[in-house]
């Protein structure tokens, strides 16, 4: 099997977290919701936003992605993707068999795979003709055999954004492997005295009376102490897990809606902007950079505070071999769960050809050398859109994540 789901076995990993017994159980009811919902089929919108306030830091910066589609199971699915809220490439896997079109030909070469390009086979069944002249050409292109290994194991933080279909498939994962590092995981409750986030940065609907959603949060772990850089940096020094926010909308037992924000916000900024400070020190930085630091954060404006002192942390952290921290905002929502869901292959404009060169495929990824391919906002309620033209595209999806 392509997907060695992590989820079957959650009840019992779940088990071995420290603390009360009720939030355990709260875990445990998570986790059992997720892994109901992942052995259905269900339609999908993804939507990973990388724009708000984000400060570069030297690479190029990862496109806004949304990609809506459907799963059948985990050999069957297809998504449209549309990169900066542009329609940018359709794709269509069935068993082994991969199919890709691209509807914006331009965004071609973000999902070629240089290395793999000059020894893949792109012959296809048009004499003198090759699968990139093809897709350039905004037609279907299929591999019989290329199909992408969906996951083995963990998601990879550092690879999410390079593939959003990947990304979307494996998503239940990825809020599995969160719901799992979290402190605690929390009913909310508008009469909290001690929510999981305060009012200040507490920006996920809240569920409408009477709906049948339940919200659960996931609580941050603590910091580690700033001076722990002796230990490992899963261990002894701030990653992503310490700034997310994450909210996840349960109804009939079936996850319907997850909400996520990696920032730093609201009455957390403060406490945020003094670790940076002590973290800087500890790590043996200058009294003069931490200084020109503090100064930089007064002349920024508070909303972009949280970006930078994110940024700064995710420098120092790469200066000593740590991934830098995710930043963004993620929604995924699904509907349909567990009707009859068929994935068809396109009928028309199709080429035979290889598609070996894309970080898509199967053959595209170059997993030894760590080289896998991986991967919002405020959306407004929609209904679904009906696209059903038989060629692949994310036919019904919805197209926008509804407040629960």
């Amino acid at each position: 099997m392509r997907r060695v789901s992590l989820l079957a076995a959650s009840v019992v990993i779940a088990a071995s977290f420290p603390g009360c017994g009720s939030r355990e159980e709260l875990r445990d009811d998570v986790l059992a919701a997720l892994h109901r919902t992942e052995q259905q089929p269900y339609r999908f919108v993804y939507l990973d936003d990388r724009s708000p306030n984000v400060v570069p830091t030297g690479s190029p910066a990862l496109p806004d992605a949304e990609v809506q589609g459907l799963v059948e199971d985990d050999f069957r699915f297809k998504a449209r993707v549309s990169l900066n809220k542009a329609t940018a490439f359709d794709e269509v896997v069935q068993d082994d068999l991969l199919a890709v079109r691209f509807l914006e030909p331009g965004r071609l070469g973000v999902l070629v795979n240089k290395e793999k390009l000059a020894a893949a086979d792109t012959k296809t069944d048009l004499d003198g003709v090759d699968s990139l002249t093809v897709l350039q050409s905004r037609r279907w292109v299929v591999d019989a055999t290329a199909a992408p290994i969906v996951t083995v194991g963990r998601v990879r933080e550092e690879t999410l954004g390079q593939d959003p279909v990947l990304d979307a498939i494996t998503a239940l994962t990825y809020v599995e492997e969160a719901v799992r590092s979290a402190q605690d995981v929390e009913r909310y409750s508008p009469d909290d005295v001690t929510p999981a986030y305060s009012r200040t940065e507490d920006t996920f609907p809240k569920p409408k009376s009477g709906s049948g959603v339940v919200r659960y949060d996931l609580r941050r772990p603590k910091l580690p102490p700033p001076g722990g850089n002796e230990a490992t940096g899963e261990a002894g020094r701030p990653a992503t897990r310490h700034f997310r926010r994450m909210a996840i909308y349960v109804k009939d037992g079936q996850v319907v809606q997850v909400r996520e924000a990696i920032d730093v916000k609201g009455k957390f900024l403060k406490d945020v902007v003094k670790y940076a400070k002590n973290f800087a020190k500890a790590s043996g930085a200058p009294p003069k950079a931490i200084d020109q630091f503090s100064a930089m954060l007064e002349q920024v404006p508070e909303s972009q505070r949280g970006s930078l002192v994110l940024e700064g942390l995710s420098v120092a952290l790469v200066s000593v071999g740590d991934q830098p921290i995710l930043r963004r905002q993620l929604t995924i929502d699904l509907r349909d769960i567990g009707e009859k869901i068929s994935v068809d292959l396109p009928a028309e404009d199709v080429v035979r050809g290889g598609l070996g060169f894309l970080i898509v495929s199967s053959k595209g990824k170059v997993e030894e050398k760590g080289e896998t391919s991986g991967a919002s906002g405020n959306a407004s309620p929609a209904d679904a859109t009906a696209s059903a033209d038989g060629e692949g595209s994310a036919d019904s999806a919805p197209t926008t994540a509804p407040s629960p």
